[in-house]
């Protein structure tokens, strides 16, 4: 018997993933929801569960919860449940230690397939994830997981500035004149940031650089469009 516990802040998902496990005909057994980092610590000590299932990008929660579960209870299996699916969020995820990815707007047989197969000891990730994951060009052999403390720790000041810049629209020689640097130097550092993040185009940089706050998304939005 798979022994599932959830953890969310949001509690109308936990319902409608608990009912899913219930109606399915496969040995499982839901043992509740937690709402807090908190709760879900002293529920994994005292419950042993077979999988975990996390919305990491949950209010109350991040990534650097996935480690700390596989610290309270060794035996345990991770699978993360989320609307995130950039590239560097499945990133992270996967160095934090998770075991499978699925996206929250799949349908509730992949997710309850998702459950059983990582109780087996089985990776899984979910078609939009796997998408996403080739279209980013993330190679899954090459990552190494991290300890929760370095998590945070993801660009290096001179990095994020690069970043910044990278995200507003300037070219590698520009850069190179505002921050002082040579163009090889400025090459070495997008170099760098594409190889951290697990991503291999402005885009997804540019992403990044708007969830972090590095740049306004309202550039964007507000941005003339290019005449066909």
């Amino acid at each position: 018997m798979t022994r599932v516990l959830y953890a969310d802040s949001n509690e109308l998902i936990a319902c409608g993933l608990g009912s899913a496990l219930a109606a399915d005909l496969r040995s499982s057994h839901f043992l509740g929801a937690c709402e807090s980092i908190e709760e879900l610590k002293s529920r994994v000590k005292a419950d042993r569960p077979d999988v975990v299932v996390v919305d990491f990008a949950a209010e109350g929660f991040s990534v650097g919860v996935i480690p700390q579960i596989k610290r309270w209870y060794k035996g345990v299996h991770i699978l993360a449940l989320t609307f995130e699916r950039t590239g560097f969020t499945i990133v992270h995820a996967l160095r934090a230690g998770v075991d499978g990815y699925v996206k929250k707007d799949c349908s509730l047989g992949e997710i309850v397939d998702a459950v059983h197969a990582v109780g087996s000891g089985e990776r899984f990730f979910c078609a939009k994830v796997i998408e996403a994951i080739r279209r980013e060009g993330i190679d899954l052999e090459s990552l190494e997981t991290v300890d929760d403390s370095c998590l945070g720790i993801v660009l290096s000041k001179r990095e994020s500035e690069v970043l910044s810049l990278i995200a507003n629209g300037y070219t590698n020689p520009q850069i190179s004149k505002v921050l002082f640097l040579s163009p090889h130097t400025i090459t070495t550092h997008r170099k760098n940031i594409l190889g951290k993040l697990g991503v291999n185009n402005t885009a997804s940089l540019v992403m990044y650089a708007v969830k972090q706050g590095l740049v306004s998304p309202n550039k964007f939005l507000f941005a003339p469009m290019s005449e066909a």
